[in-house]
């Protein structure tokens, strides 16, 4: 029923446009009637009181100047005698509206179907950052009478794949479809009208209510999968909503379902037809090719952990599962064997595995192996790796051998810079060297010191990250997951497969010595984080990989960060605290002495030999409250080298009288 009455008048003019071609915005479109209808019959313009313009001047027919009948180009073009004979509305007398060819087209638009079940065609898109879906690519049936005879599925000319897509004058034909441009309007979407079209559509997984358009980002004209090929023409049947890429659930192997809703977008076809909302919510299609998401290998090892994007089969038929076959690998590499891991609903998919190589891989192949899927081949269905909806991988995807560095990257040994028995750091007994988070450094400045392990590649850039007491919402704690999970690792960044979240708090060290494959970090005592109690963690990155290490050797998979632990410095009696105190100082060697002064005052530090004498002056002077540290370096007042024996370092100062031995070696 008309809302204005039962004289009420709707007029929907489909045929004009605005603005400077190619960009026009047509702003007519057929709506509020169930069934679109031309005019045809006999048509009279008479005076009528009742129709007034702005001005309040009444309707009063004009003279006759175009004569009884006057023809109106149809809204396509082709073919071009599609013209349509409407009577002069300035006439005085009756006279007759006719049809000439085709007419003017009031077949609505309509979302096509793939196949059925309500499944439409629409793709969704995901992100190889996120593995999440943040595009929906739809295929527009301009013409809602034509989607029965439409078969997006169906090859005709021979290809392995389907010869639908794109839409052109050839799948046209072939389906009896007029060849005429066909489409949904452009300047739809940016129309000027105070409507968000984005949140025309409502997406969600299938079976959960309510859908939602919180995702929605905006969208795009544009189409690129492996069903609609990419398309990228002006006012073509295809257009893309896009989403965000994180916050939601929705990945590659998620079925969706959407719904639209016209009162908040208006889209139409070129003739003015509204896209009707959706009566219920349709589903769509997943076209994006599985992948391998992660991989996961260790130098010296054969061993290799994959992880799918989704689960997979060796054939396009999902009778066979995958086999070694299926893999390539370079520098010489062949897959011997392969072991299920983790299985998908039907029991030859496969979503995670260990593949094992012919030979152990070197650390310079760590970093120069890569691995990929086999690709299809036309008219063979044996070919290539498959998803359950029919998406093949793509060959030329090539993927590391492993997606995190293991073994070819070593943190030799770390030190506070308080060494004994006269040695250097590297080869003090009081230096770190083993980083399970057992050891314990001082809250001071420590030296670490680490090897690339992989000859060929000690001049790529060396980063060590570090931070303190990572927080649990860096690391992979949930379980939703059927694949191998990762609980006890972080990365500066996300990694896709690995950690939910990147830790923007790591720090990020360069070394500030380099020998060939070795380098040295200094990791400053003065960080806010750094108290005694406290963990540090800390992870490479050599080049773009980053590198950590196996809690198990023999398990790729069991990644975790270096780590160790933090003490407050060892006080000895009397607030005087003495370490390294034997030295040599023709190998530049230091005793390094500390110190804590309770209240300001005077305080001197001197070294006297063992009969006495003064030797050496470290500090005379006040000093305020706090804790300070010196060194000596075997030298007296005339920076010579003292003869190797005893020594005596004494402290004096407020509340403290205190003397410690030093010996000097050479």
């Amino acid at each position: 029923p008309n809302v204005y009455g039962a004289h009420g008048l709707y007029i929907s003019i489909a045929g004009y446009s605005f603005g400077i071609p190619p960009n026009l915005y047509w702003p007519g479109f057929i709506h509020y009637l169930p069934v679109a209808v031309e005019p045809n019959g006999v048509f009279s313009s008479v005076y009528n009181d009742f129709i007034k313009d702005s001005a309040g001047n009444p309707l009063e027919p004009a003279a006759d100047i175009l004569g009884p009948t006057y023809s109106i180009l149809d809204a396509t073009p082709f073919p071009p005698t599609n013209d349509v004979g409407y009577g002069n509305n300035y006439s005085k007398s009756s006279v007759n509206v006719t049809k000439i060819g085709l007419g003017w087209d009031i077949d609505p638009p309509a979302f096509s179907s793939y196949l059925p079940g309500d499944i439409k065609e629409v793709v969704s898109r995901a992100t190889t950052i996120t593995n999440l879906v943040n595009r929906m690519e739809f295929f527009i049936q301009d013409n809602s009478s034509e989607d029965v005879a439409w078969d997006p599925s169906v090859d005709w000319t021979g290809t392995p794949d389907p010869d639908a897509h794109p839409d052109r004058p050839a799948s046209r034909l072939h389906f009896g479809q007029p060849n005429i441009p066909r489409g949904i309007r452009d300047s739809c979407w940016s129309y000027p009208d105070a409507l968000d079209k984005r949140l025309a559509f409502q997406f969600e997984a299938v079976g959960i209510t309510p859908l939602l358009n919180t995702y929605n980002t905006g969208y795009d004209t544009t189409v690129n999968n492996t069903l609609f090929t990419e398309v990228s023409t002006q006012d073509d049947p295809y257009f893309t909503v896009l989403l965000q890429d994180s916050g939601h659930p929705w990945g590659l192997i998620t079925q969706l379902w959407f719904t639209y809703d016209h009162t908040k977008a208006y889209l139409t076809d070129l003739a003015g037809n509204l896209l009707p909302s959706t009566p219920y919510p349709y589903l769509a299609i997943e076209r994006t090719p599985p992948t391998i998401e992660l991989a996961l290998a260790s130098a010296k090892d054969s061993k290799v952990y994959i992880k799918f994007s989704e689960p997979v089969f060796g054939d396009k038929n999902h009778a066979t599962e995958i086999s070694p076959s299926k893999f390539t690998v370079n520098n010489g590499f062949s897959v011997t064997r392969v072991e299920p891991i983790t299985r998908g609903e039907n029991p030859l998919s496969m979503y995670d595995a260990w593949i094992y190589l012919d030979r152990a891989l070197s650390p310079d192949e760590i970093l120069s192996t890569r691995i990929a899927l086999e690709g299809p081949q036309s008219g063979d269905p044996t070919k290539g790796v498959w998803d359950k909806t029919g998406n093949p991988a793509q060959a030329t995807d090539l993927h590391r051998i492993t997606d995190v560095g293991l073994g070819i990257v070593t943190p030799i040994w770390a030190s506070d810079g308080l060494v004994v028995e006269g040695k250097p750091m590297e080869e003090s007994s009081n230096t770190l060297r083993v980083f399970d988070g057992t050891g314990r450094l001082q809250v001071r400045d420590i030296v670490l010191q680490a090897r690339i392990e992989a000859p060929s590649f000690t001049n790529l850039p060396l980063t060590l990250f570090y931070d303190v007491d990572v927080p649990e919402q860096y690391f992979n704690k949930t379980d939703d997951d059927p694949r191998r999970n990762f609980p006890n690792i972080w990365f500066p960044i996300r990694l896709r497969g690995l950690n939910p979240l990147g830790n923007p708090d790591a720090r990020a060290i360069f070394p500030y010595e380099s020998q060939g494959a070795l380098k040295n970090f200094l990791i400053p005592g003065t960080d806010g984080e750094f108290k005694a109690g406290k963990s540090v963690d800390f992870l490479f990155r050599l080049g773009n990989l980053f590198c950590a290490r196996l809690l198990d050797p023999n398990d790729p998979t069991s990644l975790v960060p270096w780590s160790f632990k933090l003490q407050e410095p060892i006080r000895q009696r009397g607030g005087v605290s003495i370490y390294n105190n034997v030295i040599n100082p023709e190998n530049g060697e230091k005793a390094v002495l500390t110190y804590e002064v309770t209240r300001p005052g005077m305080v001197t530090v001197q070294v006297f030999s063992l009969d006495g004498s003064l030797v050496y002056v470290i500090h005379r002077g006040p000093q305020g409250k706090g804790t300070y540290t010196y060194t000596w370096n075997g030298r007296n007042m005339g920076n010579r080298i003292v003869a190797r024996g005893i020594y005596f370092i004494r402290v004096v100062g407020p509340d403290m009288d205190e003397i410690r031995k030093v010996m000097v070696v050479k």
